[in-house]
């Protein structure tokens, strides 16, 4: 099966833009850190990656998934593509 990577991107980006109500502290691109710059915060970041499992019938694997400030929506999308 074939994932179109950019599709799912614009999508996730699209969710972020959002979950923010279209009010973001910074410019937002798939490296934009979302934790950091305050764009989700923790219940964010568990909504996002329930997104990603239901849109996209992804499964995001927690234990081997080391969080940080610095999660961003690339990152978060190859950790469920098993990149």
């Amino acid at each position: 099966m074939s994932v179109d990577v950019a599709a799912l991107q614009k999508e996730a980006v699209e969710w972020v833009r959002e979950w923010n109500e279209d009010d973001l502290p910074v410019d937002l691109d798939v490296d934009t850190p979302l934790l950091a710059k305050g764009l989700l915060d923790s219940m964010g970041m568990v909504a996002f990656v329930s997104f990603l499992e239901e849109r996209f019938d992804l499964r995001f694997d927690f234990t081997s998934f080391v969080p940080g400030p610095n999660a961003s929506i690339r990152t978060l999308l190859d950790h469920c593509l098993g990149r």
